[in-house]
């Protein structure tokens, strides 16, 4: 059944103050994660638990996840209340996601139970479709620098790099293990002989995101600074700027006091 008709079912049925429920809200970060021909059955289920439904085919497997809340006051014969739904269906070939469709509904319900208010629909994006361009007209070096490899099923690597003239190699360790620490990074080693910062932290999937920086002399003096973000498989950037923010935060700060 089509998430607004179950909805409309559950709308006209309600009557006096009666609160229904089914399921629970998807969270919209985890929805973001979901790649299609990349994410598997077990990395969905880790994120939004046993589905409602479950349809086997030749060809695949249908998993379908279902969420409302609809409460309806009755008073003086008259009320309008409106109810939000969320639909979720997966559809998988070879273990993978092949295709990943979102709907949100809202109906009103009370005596005029079943006008849709408000509809929503989405998909997944493709795991292998290419990064957007960025928009920024930012031209700092660590925004033209920047690169991604790998690919969402398998790993991603966001890097970029920018030297510095009057900076040590010591100074820069310091001060980008000092903003690796607070950005909320579990600072796995420091070291100012090595020119290495390692660090990492836990994903809302329950993966782990590494940062690692390394710090290098150049020959004309002062240093290069490269820092690179690696994201397991599954995982990906979703803005048009990418990782570029955020690689930028922590290659500026070796010339930040």
């Amino acid at each position: 059944m089509r998430l607004y008709l179950a909805l409309i079912v559950a709308a006209m049925s309600l009557s006096g103050c009666i609160t229904s429920s089914m399921g629970r809200p998807f969270d919209a970060e985890a929805r973001r994660q979901v790649r299609v021909n990349a994410t598997t059955k077990e990395e969905v289920r880790r994120l939004f638990g046993e589905p409602d439904a479950v349809n086997s085919d030749p060809a695949g497997e249908r998993w379908t996840y279902k969420y409302f809340k609809a409460t309806t006051e009755f008073f003086a014969g008259t009320t309008v209340d409106v109810t939000p739904g969320q639909q979720l269906t997966f559809e998988f070939r070879n273990g993978v996601v092949a295709t990943c469709d979102y709907e949100y509904v809202e109906v009103t319900t009370g005596i005029h139970a079943g006008q849709i208010k408000k509809r929503i629909t989405d998909k997944c994006v493709a795991a292998e479709e290419p990064p957007r361009a960025s928009t920024s007209k930012d031209d700092r070096p660590c925004m033209a620098n920047y690169s991604v490899g790998g690919t969402v099923r398998n790993g991603q690597s966001f890097r970029s790099f920018q030297e510095f003239p009057n900076v040590t190699k010591a100074v820069a360790i310091e001060r980008v293990t000092a903003i690796v620490v607070t950005s909320g990074y579990q600072l796995s080693s420091a070291s100012k002989d090595l020119g290495v910062v390692s660090a990492s932290r836990a994903h809302s999937s329950g993966k782990t995101i590494g940062l690692n920086v390394i710090v290098k002399d150049v020959a004309q003096g002062g240093v290069r600074v490269e820092a690179v973000y690696t994201f397991p498989g599954g995982l990906n950037i979703t803005s048009v700027d990418g990782a570029r923010p955020q690689l930028c935060q922590v290659l500026e700060s070796a010339t930040r006091n």
